[in-house]
């Protein structure tokens, strides 16, 4: 895909080796060939939710303007 694209609701990318669908309950999942999940972002519960490819690179799971996935987390700090 290129950068600044959204696979939406219900829309897969494939290589010849993995497929990757924006299921229409918001979660990302990449499949192997033979139709495994092999990884998922844990977001299932968004309905509407889009994967985003960003102009840095970077992939995200966006619902309604916030990210889901990759979550932030917060850095600790010592005493």
């Amino acid at each position: 895909m290129r950068h600044d694209q959204q696979l939406m609701p219900g829309e897969s990318w494939q290589t010849s080796r993995t497929t990757m669908t924006m299921q229409t309950d918001g979660n990302l999942v990449v499949y192997d060939k033979d139709t495994w999940g092999v990884w998922s972002s844990v977001t299932s519960g968004h309905d509407g939710a889009y994967r985003y490819f960003g102009t840095d690179g970077a992939v995200s799971v966006v619902y309604h303007g916030t990210t889901l996935w990759p979550r932030r987390r917060r850095s600790r700090t010592r005493p």
